[in-house]
């Protein structure tokens, strides 16, 4: 999972939030309050989220997006694909993924490389309209609102926009997108507080580790809200938003911090597994290694490798990447075949435990893990 911060989130900022009362909504982060820990039975919870963690560890099962198409008859078209930042090997593997498979189709796919400032997002749009490309994939969790006049331009100038793995299904997308591929945010935040809640036995010390401004934070944190509020009573939970330029600098001594003023705390959830080489560190300085665990989402190819030769990492929820990136082409060739796109474009999600890693390959890759459904069907649904 990418994500993005506001233009005018103030660099440095970072805002700690303890409990879990009033954190309910998907309000920004300043909107979080404090609360003590309930009691409670547990037992019928751990079942529940147990079943959800099975059912989802499982390979990924073929739901077809829409009618077949041919985008053999889109040869010669131009796309370009800006991430939230090319710095997340999530989101350059996947603009790098999309153009191997677009290739064969005679699609030519360029990523627009930026480190997540908005001024390069900007700077990606003017180049989209003076180099005259067909279509701009937005994706990796860049917010379409912060380009809303760039947007319109490359609209006027029969430019499409299309943006891609940024909104949750339950979130209306802005005007004048040409499609939208969803992301399952809210979903991978249940599944992150899920695990946690399981391994923790419900009765659990957490931190969630967040970025703020980007459009997908709000439902996934809703998600692990709702989460812990329903199956885990007994959990305390506690916040640190920190914008992703500042990942680097400022992700280590908060963790750290936290970790020495609370020695009850015993998960980590950093909401997308980017912060992860971040938050080792920290658990290292702080002498914590082999008491706190980590949970997280993208199933980075690192990550996973960490999971594979080690106990600190013990959960990452994936979005099916070879379904991911030709989901997003095949809603970039309905908008330029001119046909419907798909209502509901998203990838599935797996996740990956101790138990599965192995699946993910020796080293891993974002490719392997999620089995081949969607390598054969979508072949076959762009047959036409």
């Amino acid at each position: 999972m990418s994500r993005h911060r506001l233009a005018s989130a103030a660099a440095g900022l970072l805002v700690v939030v303890l409990g879990l009362a009033a954190c309910s909504s998907a309000s920004s982060p300043a909107a979080a309050s404090s609360s003590t820990a309930a009691t409670g039975s547990t037992s019928p919870h751990l079942a529940a989220v147990r079943a959800r963690i099975a059912h989802y560890t499982q390979d990924p099962s073929w739901v077809s997006p829409g009618p077949a198409i041919d985008p053999a008859r889109l040869s010669g078209k131009k796309i370009l694909v800006i991430p939230s930042s090319s710095a997340i090997p999530f989101c350059s593997d996947l603009s790098t993924d999309m153009a191997s498979v677009a290739r064969p189709y005679g699609v030519t796919v360029t990523q627009y490389a930026n480190q997540g400032e908005p001024s390069q997002w900007v700077a990606g749009m003017d180049q989209a309209l003076s180099t005259h490309v067909n279509l701009v994939d937005l994706t990796c969790g860049l917010n379409p609102s912060s380009l809303g006049p760039q947007i319109t331009q490359l609209k006027a100038a029969g430019i499409d926009v299309v943006s891609a793995h940024a909104y949750d299904p339950s979130q209306p997308p802005m005007a004048g997108l040409s499609a939208v591929v969803y992301a399952q945010y809210n979903l991978v935040g249940q599944l992150e507080a899920d695990w946690a809640i399981l391994q923790t036995s419900g009765h659990g010390n957490i931190l969630v580790v967040s970025d703020e401004g980007d459009v997908s934070t709000p439902p996934l944190l809703a998600g692990i809200r709702s989460q812990f509020a329903q199956y885990c009573p007994s959990c305390t939970v506690s916040f640190v938003y920190i914008p992703i330029p500042d990942w680097a600098t400022k992700i280590e001594p908060a963790v750290a911090a936290k970790i020495s003023s609370d020695p009850g705390l015993d998960f980590l959830i950093p909401i997308g597994d980017g912060m992860v080489q971040y938050v080792m560190p920290a658990m290292v300085a702080a002498g914590a290694t082999g008491r706190i665990h980590i949970a997280s989402f993208n199933a980075t190819p690192s990550v996973i490798q960490t999971m594979q030769t080690g106990t600190t990492v013990t959960f990452d929820v994936g979005e099916d990447f070879p379904w991911l990136l030709r989901a997003i082409l095949d809603q970039d060739f309905r908008v330029l075949l001119h046909v419907t796109p798909s209502p509901s474009e998203y990838a599935p999600l797996r996740i990956f435990t101790k138990q599965n890693a192995g699946d993910a390959g020796h080293p891993p890759s974002f490719q392997n893990g999620y089995g081949n459904a969607a390598s054969i069907n979508f072949a076959t649904l762009w047959k036409g």
